[in-house]
């Protein structure tokens, strides 16, 4: 629904002057050939862009935060698994 409202991905269009910004840049995209909906939710942009969008594109841009934020986790824990094991004999252990 998110990618066939017009109004829904103008609300979040990335601006011409943070396209450049690829870590930073919070928003849909549409390129020659794709489109998109990127969102870094540990940059300042996100946030805005949470906070600004409505209807669908307050949704699609949740739902991305929040998939980030499981995504981190399970990289975290696997990190921390990698880390201990590491440390029973092997090298490293180091705690992160």
């Amino acid at each position: 629904a998110f990618f066939d409202d017009p109004e829904a991905s103008r609300s979040t269009h990335i601006p011409p002057r943070d396209r450049s910004a690829h870590d930073r840049r919070c928003g849909y995209s549409r390129e020659r050939g794709r489109e998109f909906l990127e969102l870094h939710p540990r940059a300042a942009c996100a946030a805005a862009a949470l906070a600004k969008a409505d209807g669908p594109a307050a949704a699609a841009l949740q739902a991305v935060a929040e998939c980030a934020e499981a995504c981190h986790a399970v990289a975290v824990a696997v990190l921390e698994e990698l880390a201990a094991e590491g440390g029973e004999g092997g090298e490293g252990g180091a705690a992160l």
